[in-house]
């Protein structure tokens, strides 16, 4: 008896990662282009151009790494107006990873919300408010994320010391999340089905920003456009670079070029190739002169040159003095 012919073999085409990687920086560009067209309408129109997000200075060069690790604690460090801070991060859950890549995003949104409510408490239902700020989907898999997001945030300690120029020095160490009572699966999923749990029989689903902290970032700080986070959310490395470039131009009093070795220390990149990091700084000049061409500043052998610039503000320099909390 005659066996059937087995079905001819169908190769799996391969992927073709040079045109994936073109559309991805088309897709980018866009973005970024969408993002110049907006500010300009809303400048023609006296209106703010986006969203700010106030972030804390501590960790606008977060610090957190981009990829998963089983570090237990990083530093860096960096000097501003003279001063030399130093922050190191501190997971303290031995069973909870460290925060990594778009956990950044997450740690700035919350940090944002507590400030501007003036309450160093966020409810779960607050924070969801983040997928649709980030324009994500309320699916169970963007659930799932947000929740191990939570975690490892509320697993992380930080340590800033600030050492004066004429010599005085400031330490702080506290856990950034003081306490938090995140839902289970079936709580998110009775909520999503309309559901509500019944008031007083379990405690409140949020999390609290230690008191100390809270007071950090409410004297610290530096005012961001959103759009920034939302249209880059997958590219953490572009936008430390970025971040790093608003702060630097936010808080200069006079042209300075920071040196390479200067931007290392205070990198969350583990990538010591100083190629690389001028590449890096390159590409987010780029981008951020997608969205302003007056940007200034500019890399050089050095290091990176950055120049007094509060342009990208709702109202320029007189936004100069811009305060979070009054």
């Amino acid at each position: 008896m005659k066996l059937p012919s087995p079905p001819p073999f169908e190769a799996i085409p391969s992927r073709d990662y040079m045109l994936e990687g073109r559309a991805a920086r088309n897709k980018q560009s866009t973005n970024l282009v969408d993002l110049r067209f907006q500010r300009a309408a809303a400048i023609n129109e006296g209106k703010d151009w986006g969203d700010l997000i106030i972030i804390a200075q501590a960790l606008l060069i977060c610090g957190l790494p981009y990829v998963p690790t089983t570090d237990r604690q990083i530093t860096l460090r960096y000097r501003l107006a003279g001063d030399r801070v130093e922050v190191t991060f501190t997971c303290c859950d031995p069973n909870i990873a460290m925060p990594f890549g778009a956990d950044r995003n997450l740690l700035h949104w919350l940090i944002n919300k507590a400030i501007r409510s003036e309450t160093p408490f966020i409810s779960w239902e607050t924070a969801c408010e983040f997928l649709k700020d980030m324009d994500l989907t309320d699916s169970g898999k963007n659930f799932k994320d947000l929740r191990l997001r939570f975690e490892r945030i509320s697993a992380l300690a930080i340590t800033i010391i600030r050492e004066r120029a004429e010599g005085e020095k400031n330490r702080i160490i506290v856990p950034i999340v003081e306490e938090s009572n995140l839902p289970s699966s079936v709580d998110m999923k009775t909520k999503k089905n309309g559901l509500e749990r019944i008031e007083g029989l379990v405690p409140k689903f949020g999390f609290t920003l230690n008191h100390r902290f809270w007071k950090e970032v409410k004297q610290h700080n530096v005012p961001v456009p959103w759009e920034l986070f939302k249209r880059n959310r997958r590219k953490s490395i572009l936008v430390d670079c970025m971040l790093f470039l608003y702060r630097r131009s936010y808080a200069a009093a006079k042209p300075s070029v920071i040196p390479w070795a200067g931007i290392e220390e205070q990198s969350a990149s583990q990538d010591s190739n100083p190629w690389r990091r001028r590449e890096n700084f390159e590409k987010a000049f780029r981008a951020i002169r997608l969205i302003d061409s007056n940007f200034p500043g500019e890399t050089t052998d050095a290091g990176v040159l950055v120049i007094p610039y509060t342009d990208f503000l709702p109202g320029g320099s007189k936004r100069k003095t811009f305060k979070a909390v009054k």
